[in-house]
């Protein structure tokens, strides 16, 4: 696992938290700082195992002539794919951590958030895929 990867989903668990303890604040409630940073770390920590199928394609698939509009396209549905499959499949995962139910209500919320989140990581990948053979040559 890159450690790029790991940095920048810890950075995101951690603005996260800092909103979810703020807005407990805002409420007039006791933000439990801790429980907020377990929680919100578990959320963005199982984005991980889907970064390596994303690196794939950004290998397999790289921007860059002279399919550049159908390779973007893969990309943007890889990511989109992704998002869904963390949503489905990890979090039960998270539920099961945290204890926090997960409503249907913000299921595509999140999903939007997995997006942005996956589409910043295999810009990225693209970079570093990029960077690599640029200094090969």
């Amino acid at each position: 696992m890159p450690v790029g990867a790991v940095v920048l989903t810890t950075f995101f668990a951690i603005l996260f938290a800092l909103r979810g303890s703020i807005a407990a604040i805002d409420r007039g409630e006791d933000p439990q700082w801790s429980q907020q940073l377990g929680w919100s770390l578990a959320m963005w920590w199982t984005c991980l195992p889907l970064l390596p199928p994303l690196a794939a394609l950004v290998r397999r698939f790289p921007v860059g002539r002279p399919h550049a509009w159908r390779n973007a396209g893969l990309l943007l549905l890889g990511t989109m794919t992704a998002a869904w499959l963390r949503q489905v499949v990890f979090s039960p995962v998270v539920v099961a951590l945290s204890g926090v139910p997960d409503g249907e209500a913000s299921a595509f919320a999140r999903i939007l958030t997995y997006f942005t989140v996956f589409l910043v990581m295999v810009a990225l990948l693209h970079a570093v895929h990029y960077y690599r053979a640029e200094r090969t040559r």
